[in-house]
């Protein structure tokens, strides 16, 4: 019985990682959007990288989910429909485990960040009002000694860096958590745990992850 348990979960893994290699994951968009995010002002930073996450949240949610259900995407993203806001969809994708609570919560944080700047219009820098107590909240980056380096740039900096590791967590679980939750399988089982075991497309993630940190930690 064990033996035909392990055949299953294998042919589940396999189907996963079958399922995961085929995506097109859309990295250049995200190099795009930080490339203009660069020279833009607080404001416009904080409104163009979180409708960057509200845009991937849609693409992957219509790839993942059934474009023949009774009334279709259409329904789902109308004005009363449930994916119709930002909230509604952070919601929906942690309920079905589809990102995990931490990529949740930033997601939440950059959200309010967003509010924050195009609601009060004396609100002009990340520096101002509850936004530095926003960041300290968001999962840190690096080593403690990092961390501590951290904690002497700018809030802009902060929030470049954070939101980098956002999106690309977002990306990540998106990537994943969906595909693996429906064959019922562990992302381990169909990723590995070793680097070299990873997908290309997953590998890609992380190599233009630490790509785009490792120039946004320069300036």
């Amino acid at each position: 019985m064990e033996e035909a348990t392990q055949i299953v979960r294998k042919m589940y893994a396999a189907s996963g990682r079958a399922r995961i290699e085929a995506q097109e994951i859309p990295l250049d968009r995200i190099d795009k959007a930080f490339a203009v995010a660069e020279n833009e002002t607080d404001r416009s930073v904080a409104i163009l990288i979180f409708a960057l996450a509200e845009d991937l949240m849609s693409e992957f949610l219509k790839f993942h989910l059934n474009p023949k259900a009774y009334g279709g995407f259409a329904s789902a993203f109308s004005n009363q429909g449930v994916l119709a806001t930002a909230s509604d969809r952070i919601a929906i994708l942690e309920l079905l485990f589809w990102i995990r609570k931490e990529t949740a919560q930033d997601l939440r944080i950059l959200k309010s960040i967003r509010n924050l700047f195009a609601h009060h219009s004396e609100i002009n820098s990340f520096s101002d009002d509850k936004i530095p107590s926003w960041l300290s909240s968001m999962q840190p980056l690096f080593t403690t000694t990092e961390d501590v380096i951290l904690k002497k740039r700018t809030e802009r900096s902060i929030f470049l860096l954070k939101s980098i590791c956002t999106i690309f967590s977002l990306i990540y679980d998106l990537s994943v958590l969906p595909i693996t939750f429906q064959e019922k399988t562990d992302p381990y089982q169909s990723l590995g745990k070793e680097w070299n075991e990873l997908p290309d497309n997953i590998q890609a993630i992380f190599t233009r992850q630490a790509g785009i940190l490792a120039y946004f930690r320069k300036l």
